[in-house]
């Protein structure tokens, strides 16, 4: 178990008399999320960690949630709705699959929609920039608890290595990225192929991604254009129900985690082609210009299925008799537009960044909702098409987001930042729902404006700096809004009304900077966040908005090198999460409980002995509190760990080995809830997924 003794040793260490002629580390990383500026990460007032493209690579990360293991207050939880390729992020303990912000080389991911995480590539990363909070001036509404930007190299830049994947589970993958071209015309390409199951039966994930990109100087700046293409097929993981034992609210006691009650042809079949074009510019009469259009389309084919919240009725050997399950068959089709036109200029100790933005989203969804039977430990299941469809749905959503921005930084003094923005949003949807219950025929719509801004206000000082050892004060407000997401549920009312937009108001302050000569480097956070509008259900029963909710908490993010190439990272968060409002769909009333998933504490401890040639290897500890199942807090679930390790040879000519495992302790806790099993019969969750190894060897190029 991760105990408060295990930090405290892990802190000894931190100022080991021993350890006193270490070499210094490097200056801290530039990061450009907060500000869409490149500036330095101790200088932006708000809570920024960034996670370098080599140190991924270096400690073996191959996912969002080892990627991000070292980064204070985000829990990322693997698998989810998406399938096993995706995650559901908490921050400040929240986990809600579309409360964050994905962004992909300036990009929302998912667009007006939701985080498109299943289809994240993780190959030839630069840098994964991870702010907490909103960014409420440069991307809207579109988040209030955080934004995950993750950056590849540009045009002309590339890892330049070739590498190949070994499973187990049985599990085989390739990649590639090169530099084509470097001169006049920058050139670069990155592919990747692989074939991941997972110790969950009949579960896996078979992947194809290309990646091409150009750059070139015209018209006096830089034309870039990029255009990559994806094919995904995945077999879901099957889902845990929870019911009352002895009046408390526990997990299926029959199904084992590895038990996969979906239809016998389950999948989630996902296409995505997308083509972004830019052109920047270093001087206009306006300042710096940089301007982005990126154009997606992503068709999904989704057949799933969950168990009744009944239960089974007959032998695990057997189907039953009677149906115990119900499922649906959805095909989706979605166009994501985004356009972004800013500039930059500095008049000054001011700088100002000030632009437009639109983002556009059009989702069409065609549902059909069945039963059918399937054995205890969902070895024999029926097929989706085995069963006659009970209830057909055609959706239709359209979201608008347009904005218009600007933002200004100011340096009074040379150790005094003060920054500012205001953002005029302006948002409109549009829906549609038909439904087909039995043949007969019944259809409603509802569109939402609305109209209002918002805005930060941030300072931070530097209180401190001498022989590399810096103390930065900072604090920030966030005044954020984020229209409620359109789940694609596999079940919709004609009626059905878009909610009010959720709203967040933010406030953080901490201490940050680098200590020992820069070889400590920290980040203390503390946070407080009102969170109002949230949707929630009336008393008897019927779903609306007015739910409010209050996080509250500190972060603690250090990483110390304790000798040349040698890092100690520790990381800890305690995060106080309340409804201060809300009622269930029961219309059972929640008020003063925690949110369900939601942990008080998370904690990790990294080693990290990574020289550029040699031996390398990396051991990570992840700990996760106490959480409920539920929002009636009925239903507790112990703290959990993970470990993962990493072990590897940078030998002559650039021929790297790397043995990597992925969650040793192959703890198989829920760790999220599902949103769709919830909108057909009752919760479900999602379990961690169990334990893998993987051996790659790489060769540089």
């Amino acid at each position: 178990m991760f105990r408060p003794s295990f930090l405290a040793a892990a802190a000894a260490l931190l100022s080991a008399p021993v350890l006193a002629n270490a070499d210094p580390v490097p200056l801290t990383p530039v990061q450009a999320t907060a500000t869409r500026l490149p500036e330095s990460v101790n200088l932006v007032p708000a809570t920024v960690s960034v996670v370098s493209g080599e140190e991924l690579r270096a400690r073996g990360a191959s996912d969002l949630r080892t990627a991000l293991s070292l980064v204070s207050g985000v829990e990322i939880a693997p698998g989810g709705d998406a399938g096993p390729a995706g995650s559901v992020p908490a921050f400040y303990g929240f986990r809600e699959f579309d409360a964050f912000l994905l962004v992909v080389d300036g990009v929302p991911a998912g667009g007006a929609f939701n985080p498109t995480l299943s289809m994240l590539d993780l190959h030839n990363i630069k840098q994964i920039e991870v702010m907490r909070g909103a960014a409420p001036v440069m991307y809207g509404a579109t988040s209030f608890v955080g934004v995950i930007q993750v950056i590849h190299y540009p045009a002309g830049e590339s890892e330049n290595r070739v590498t190949a994947t070994l499973g187990d589970p049985l599990s085989v993958g390739a990649s590639g990225a090169t530099v084509l071209s470097s001169g006049v015309y920058k050139q670069s390409i990155e592919a990747d192929g692989s074939r991941d199951r997972y110790s969950d039966d009949r579960t896996a994930v078979n992947r194809g991604h290309l990646m091409y990109r150009f750059a070139t100087a015209a018209a006096g700046g830089r034309v870039r254009a990029d255009v990559e293409l994806l094919q995904q097929h995945q077999i879901p993981a099957g889902l845990t129900r929870r019911r009352s034992i002895g009046g408390v609210q526990r997990l299926w006691p029959e199904t084992s985690p590895d038990d996969n009650q979906n239809p016998s042809d389950a999948h989630i079949n996902e296409g995505r082609r997308q083509l972004t074009l830019g052109y920047d510019r270093d001087e206009t009469l306006l300042g710096a210009l940089g301007t982005t259009l990126a154009v997606t389309h992503t068709d999904t084919s989704y057949i799933r299925g969950f168990l009744a919240s009944s239960g089974l009725s007959a032998p695990e050997s057997s189907l039953p008799a009677t149906t115990d399950a119900d499922g649906f068959n959805q095909s989706r089709n979605v166009l994501d537009v985004y356009y972004d036109a800013h500039f930059s200029k500095a008049l000054g100790p001011v700088g100002l960044t000030y632009g437009v933005d639109v983002l556009h989203g059009n989702a069409d969804v065609r549902t059909g909702n069945y039963a059918y039977r399937v054995s205890q430990d969902g070895t024999v299941a029926e097929a989706s098409t085995d069963n006659p469809v009970d209830e057909a749905f055609a959706i239709k959503d359209r979201r608008d987001f347009l904005g218009a921005y600007l933002q200004g930084n100011w340096k009074p003094l040379p150790t005094v930042e003060l920054v500012a923005g205001l953002r005029l949003n302006n948002t409109h949807e549009k829906l549609e729902v038909t439904e087909d219950p039995n043949g007969v025929l019944d259809s409603g719509s509802d569109t939402h404006h609305q109209t209002r801004f918002s805005g930060t206000l941030g300072a931070s000082w530097q209180a401190y700096a001498a022989d590399a050892n810096t103390v930065v004060v900072y604090a920030d407000y966030r005044n954020s809004f984020k229209p409620l997401a359109f789940e694609f549920a596999p079940a919709m009312e004609p009626d059905e009304e878009i909610l009010p937009a959720e709203t967040a108001r933010t406030y953080e302050a901490g201490l940050k900077g680098t200590w020992f000569g820069g070889r400590l480097k920290y980040d203390l956070s503390g946070f407080y966040v009102n969170f109002d509008n949230a949707k929630h259900y009336t008393a008897t029963g019927e779903e609306t908005g007015g739910g409010r909710l209050r996080f509250a908490g500190g972060e603690a993010e250090t990483r110390y090198t304790l000798v040349k190439d040698l890092d100690l990272a520790v990381n800890y968060a305690y995060h106080e999460q309340r409804f201060v409002f809300a009622r269930t769909d029961d219309g059972s009333d929640v008020s003063g409980n925690r949110p369900e998933m939601s942990p008080h504490v998370t904690a990790g401890l990294g080693l990290l002995y990574l020289p550029a040639t040699g031996f390398n290897a990396a051991l990570i500890d992840s700990f996760t509190g106490g959480r409920f199942l539920n929002k009636k807090n009925t239903g507790p679930l112990h703290s959990y760990q993970t470990l993962d390790a990493h072990l590897g040879w940078n030998g002559a000519k650039g021929i790297s080995l790397s043995l990597d495992g992925s969650n040793l302790t192959d703890a198989r806790d829920a760790v999220s809830e599902s949103e769709y099993s919830e909108e057909i019969n009752g919760a479900a969750y999602t379990r961690m997924q169990g334990r893998r190894v993987l051996l790659s060897v790489s060769k540089t190029l």
